[in-house]
């Protein structure tokens, strides 16, 4: 599953970023790698900025740089 379509509220586990290395980078130094967890905060409607928490830390992700992090739902 990618971030998309995680629900809001639910806490998972970044398995592995499908990206190219400048995204990669870009995504490295907010601090979104493999193995950390994140929370989906909130998304808007129509492919609009989605907004997850990781570690301490609010960010929002354009649509498709988040439609490229795989994740695993954390129970």
């Amino acid at each position: 599953m990618d971030l998309t379509q995680l629900k809001e509220g639910i806490k998972a586990k970044i398995r592995e970023i499908q990206a190219g290395k400048l995204a990669r980078q870009k995504l490295n130094d907010m601090g979104i790698l493999p193995g950390r967890e994140i929370v989906k905060i909130n998304s808007q409607f129509f492919k609009g900025p989605i907004v997850v928490k990781i570690g301490r830390c609010h960010v929002a992700l354009g649509f498709g740089l988040a439609k490229k992090i795989k994740v695993d739902i954390l129970k």
